[in-house]
């Protein structure tokens, strides 16, 4: 959830921060037409407290021109070296 309000906001440094420094691109851009409105989970699977590992699948709507979009992804995570949870890539649905 942190993560799309830090795309919402275009919080750039943020969203790189908690990117897996394996994975994590070396800037953003953000399409400045876009107005994020929703995000609803899915599912979600591991991802507690004991958990190294986990990945969440959600529908992100948003608005451009417009016209109403949305973005169904599933998204891999896993805790860094200071046991932060830090996204490691996704897969459009």
């Amino acid at each position: 959830r942190s993560r799309y309000v830090a795309y919402a906001k275009q919080l750039a440094p943020y969203l790189l921060k908690t990117w897996h420094r394996a994975e994590r691109p070396s800037q953003l851009d953000f399409n400045k037409g876009i107005v994020w409105r929703k995000l609803v989970i899915n599912e979600k699977q591991r991802g507690r407290k004991k958990d190294r590992k986990g990945w969440v699948a959600f529908t992100a709507c948003y608005q451009i021109s417009f016209e109403n979009q949305q973005i169904r992804e599933k998204s891999f995570f896993s805790r860094d070296e200071n046991d932060h949870w830090c996204y490691v890539n996704g897969t459009f649905l």
